[in-house]
């Protein structure tokens, strides 16, 4: 059974997932989220959601949950997309949303359309 990585920094999506069958690695910041799913991917793990899922803008949800499938040799399409979607979302950075200038209301409502997207990338795999 292939063992997947879920990097958030979402605590609904940790709530929801951390007694799974899947290692969840919580982050304090997306670049955080973004730096480490580089890291896995250059280790050979494959992308299994798009970095940048969703129609939200990239710098509009404070939120991001990206899953990976462990592998052992270096995906270039993972590899692609993943730069593809870095850039993508540096290019919007300096317009990204501070999670401390947000209403708590607000903040909520991004977890959950973020944990609604996860759970929708979840759906193809077998956790138990």
């Amino acid at each position: 059974m292939s063992k997947y990585i879920l990097v958030t920094n979402n605590p609904k999506v940790k709530e929801k997932y951390e007694n799974k069958n899947i290692d969840i690695l919580f982050k304090e910041s997306i670049e955080k989220i973004f730096k480490t799913v580089r890291d896995y991917i250059h280790e050979g793990s494959i992308l299994v959601s798009h970095p940048l899922a969703g129609s939200v803008k990239p710098f509009q949800n404070p939120y991001r949950s990206i899953i990976l499938r462990e592998g052992n040799i270096l995906d270039f399409n993972s590899l692609k997309t993943y730069e593809n979607s870095f850039e993508k979302y540096q290019q919007f950075r300096d317009k990204k949303k501070d999670k401390e200038s947000l209403p708590d209301h607000i903040l909520i409502d991004y977890q959950v359309i973020d944990l609604s997207l996860i759970e929708s990338a979840l759906q193809s795999i077998n956790l138990d």
